[in-house]
This record gives structure tokens, C-alpha cells and sequence, in this order.
């Protein structure tokens, strides 16, 4: 939904249009969010003074001037004034947190939906494989008013996965004025659920998965830019058609261009086709097992600018936490090291102080090193990763995440700074994504050849690393 600006007609449900004051209705990016200036108020009862407000709406309903049926959610007051004339009245001003423009729906966001169309930043590009062309034949001598303009664009790629029918689209859109037309390709993801699901699960359990996924396979942010709902027919209409409602929200990131063409991503979607519902399938099974560590990976691209130390951090993490949850948390066999524990405070039966401390201490004791995780990771996917790593990567990994969470001065010429910890993050990320891969189902050539032309593979291939730090 691109930012607009509308007067029209609004009213509470419950109320009906008949009840319906004036405003106008502001959507844009980001921080403007979605605002209604009313020429009045939409509550009945005696006239607020400035300053006061009424309670939050659940849902205000709109007619705009050009004809469109709108829907907001979740209206909280905003402040109001009063108008002089031609008699005093009030002013409100509500921010609005969802905006649905094609219907007037009650239930909000719990609405139910037969399919949902998603369009994220870059997906352009991702499905493009140089498949799609356009082709104009110019008017002749012998047929001076015709000419032909013929598109052709990849069939769709389909395939069953998060519950429902998925398909992934790319058709023609045109614009024609003056006497000249404008064509270009758009790509979209259609999803069907098996079965109707509210707006609110779509998005959670359908829009989000995808866009990590896809923040993964593009490698970089696949900022959700359009989702449009369709809703069943109205029962008893004649010739009863679907409607298509479009949602916007507080807080909707600005559509921007791909700095990748198809072929420098990790995974494009001529490189998975013909295997895309197994990697579905195991992406969801790597959601629920690893999900925060993939939110942490994916937070790299889609969340804000981040300063060096703080994206190593989340790098870090995202990888201790994948390791956590994918491999084994544990040192010793969990009886043999129930034994150990028993044997230490048999020892120090005697001295409850020295026990009680030594509790605290063996709580975690069972548990992997950062560096021990960094190291099993390292091995599942050596071994032409290792071509990517600094030798001493483990221990300038494990000096700077202790030196930036806790630090101790004793760790502090031990860690990499500047332009170095910039490419230490880089080949934390590396690391995790060569893992996801494997998880994935693609074997060491194919991840080879998948990473390779990346533009993190080809800063790590570059890349000078900063002098070893000092210290162990």
C-alpha cells in the first residue's frame, strides 16, 4: 500500500453510517503511521474538553470520497481540539495500528480468509532467472494500426507447505496514458491455507515464516511491501464474487530496490524449484526446533542499521543458540555427570557455605563452551568452509563476545575491533548460513556453489584480517 492521504465518512459499527462524521484518513511509512482527524466525534455523549479523550476503538469503519470501503483496528485517541464554527465542537485525532481498505469488516483482523497475496522487497529479483522477456512488433507498411506487444513470464512455481497450497507468480502489470504503455513484471506469493484461517494466524503463521525464509534465501531484507486478504463471498448476494482486502499497518517498513540480482543470492528460486516443498518443509522444522536463532539471523538484515559490536552480538548468539538447539547440550552422558555432582557434594558435606557456592557453579557445568559450540559447528560443515575463517577464529570469537558482554579488561586486547570485527561478524554469519544450508538438505558442493557468489563469501575472500589479538 503506497502512502495516501483521503477525506471521507466514519462511524463505529454499532452506530451505523447514519451516525458518521467527516476526516481524514493518513497513511505513510515508518514512524507516520496511520492517523484520522475527525471533524467531530465518533462517541456519543457530552463534549469532551481538550485534552480528554474517549476510550480506544476496536474498529472504525470508512466511506472515503473516491468510493473506498475502509476498515481500521486498534484506534486509540490522539489528542483533540476544539472547532469555533460554525458552533463549538470537538476535534479528534486517532492513530490507528491496521488499516483494511476493500471492505467494512467487524471482527478486524480475526476475519477469516480464503487466500492471502504477499509481496515482499527483492522477491522481483529472487524469481527472476532471465526466463521472463517482452517482445514488440512495430506497426508496418502493409498494417500501419496494428502492433503487437507479447509478454512471457516463468509458469508459476506451486507446491504444498505451512498448511495450504503455495504458489510463487510472476505476471505482467502495465500502466497506458498518452498514447504509451508501460510494462514491467511483478511477482507475488499466493497462499491458500487447507482450510480458513483469521488475518491475524495468515500473518503470523504464513507472512512472517516466509519473510525469514526469504531474508535467508535472498540474502538480504525481504521487507514485506503489499498483503492483500481474500474474503469469501457473501452468502445470499447474486452472482456472489470474493473481495480483496488490503492491509497496511503502523509502522510499515518503505519498499526499497534489491542490491542483488538473482544470481549473488543464496538461494534463488531457480536454484530450488524443482525441490522447493522439501526445503519448505525443512525450513518449518527448523523453525520450531531453532526458530529464535533464525529470528536473531534474520533480525541482521531486517532490523535497523546496527553498530559493529552490536551485530557480532547478535551474530554470536544466533549461532550459540542454533547450535543449542540442533545439537547435543551436553559434555558428559547426563547420569555419568549426576554422579560427578553427587561425588562433589559428598565432599563437601561438611562445609554448607562452600556447597551452596559450589551449586551455582555446577548448574551449567554440563554444558558446551562457547568455543566447544563454535568448534562442532565449524565441523558440520567442513571442510572447504574453513577456507572462509581466520585459523584462530574460534578463540578472537569467544575473547570478543566475552570482551562486549562482560567487559573485563582482561579480555579487551584480546578482541577484535574496527574493520576486524566487522568481518568477524561477517564470518559468524557465514558460519550460521553454511549450517541452515546443510539443514536444508544441500550437500558441500551444492552449499559450495550456493555461497560462493555471495557478497559476504566475497568479503571473507578479501578480506585483510586485523592483527591477531594479544593474549589467549
Amino acid at each position: 500500500m503506497e502512502p495516501f492521504e483521503e477525506f471521507g465518512n466514519w462511524w463505529l459499527p454499532e452506530n451505523g453510517e447514519e451516525a458518521s462524521c467527516g476526516g481524514t484518513v493518513t497513511f505513510g511509512f515508518g514512524n507516520e503511521g496511520l492517523k484520522l482527524d475527525l471533524m467531530g466525534e465518533l462517541s456519543s455523549g457530552s463534549m469532551l474538553s481538550p485534552g480528554q479523550s474517549r476510550k480506544q476503538y476496536p474498529v472504525v469503519f470508512g466511506r472515503t470520497v473516491s468510493g473506498k470501503l475502509v476498515t481500521l483496528e486498534d484506534c486509540r485517541p490522539n489528542g483533540s481540539s476544539i472547532l469555533m464554527h460554525p458552533q463549538p465542537m470537538v476535534a479528534e485525532r486517532l492513530v490507528a495500528a491496521r488499516i483494511f481498505r476493500g471492505s467494512l469488516i467487524e471482527e478486524g483482523g480475526a476475519s477469516q480468509c480464503r487466500s492471502v497475496r504477499v509481496r515482499y522487497q527483492g522477491l522481483d529479483d529472487w524469481c527472476d532467472a532471465g526466463e521472463r522477456s517482452f517482445t514488440f512488433t512495430p506497426p508496418t507498411e502493409e498494417d500501419p494500426q496494428h502492433s503487437q506487444y507479447l509478454v512471457y513470464a516463468p509458469p508459476a512455481v506451486e507446491c504444498s507447505a505451512l498448511g495450504g497450497h503455495l504458489s510463487f507468480e510472476t505476471g505482467p502489470i502495465g500502466s497506458y496514458s498518452s498514447r504509451e504503455l508501460t510494462a514491467s513484471m511483478q511477482s507475488i506469493v499466493r497462499f491458500t491455507p487447507s482450510e480458513p484461517i483469521s488475518f491475524r494466524e495468515a500473518f503470523d503463521r504464513i507472512v512472517i515464516p516466509l519473510q525469514n525464509f526469504l531474508t535467508f534465501a535472498m540474502g538480504q531484507p525481504a521487507h514485506l511491501v503489499g498483503l492483500t486478504f481474500e474474503l469469501d463471498a457473501v452468502p445470499g448476494e447474486v452472482n456472489p464474487m470474493a473481495s480483496f482486502v488490503e492491509e497496511a499497518f503502523r509502522g510499515l517498513h518503505e519498499p526499497g530496490t534489491s542490491d542483488l540480482s538473482w544470481w549473488q543470492m543464496p538461494l534463488p528460486l531457480m536454484a530450488i524449484k524443482d525441490r522447493i516443498e522439501d526445503v519448505l518443509d525443512r525450513w518449518s522444522v527448523l523453525m520450531m526446533k531453532a526458530g529464535s536463532a533464525l529470528d536473531l539471523l534474520s533480525s541482521l538484515s531486517l532490523g535497523p542499521p546496527l553498530y559493529r559490536e552490536t551485530r557480532f552480538l547478535f551474530a554470536i548468539q544466533a549461532a550459540e543458540v542454533y547450535h543449542r538447539r540442533n545439537f547435543s547440550n551436553h559434555v558428559l552422558d547426563k547420569e555419568d555427570h549426576k554422579a560427578r555432582i553427587e561425588t562433589v557434594r559428598e565432599a563437601l558435606a561438611g562445609h554448607p557455605e562452600l556447597s551452596e557456592w559450589m551449586n551455582g557453579l555446577l548448574s551449567y557445568s554440563n554444558e558446551p563452551t562457547l568455543s566447544a559450540r563454535l568448534d562442532e559447528l565449524i565441523d558440520y560443515v567442513e571442510p572447504w568452509f574453513a577456507d572462509f575463517l581466520r585459523g584462530d577464529f574460534v578463540k578472537v570469537a569467544r575473547n570478543t563476545r566475552n570482551w562486549l558482554t562482560h567487559y573485563d579488561s582482561r579480555n579487551e586486547k584480546k578482541a577484535a575491533t574496527g574493520s576486524d570485527l566487522f568481518v568477524l561478524a561477517q564470518e559468524t554469519t557465514a558460519l550460521l548460513e553454511a549450517c541452515v544450508l546443510r539443514d536444508l538438505g544441500f550437500d558441500e558442493q551444492q552449499r559450495m556453489d550456493r555461497l560462493k557468489d555471495t557478497p559476504r563469501f566475497s568479503v571473507l575472500r578479501n578480506a585483510p584480517r586485523g592483527p591477531t589479538p594479544t593474549g589467549g
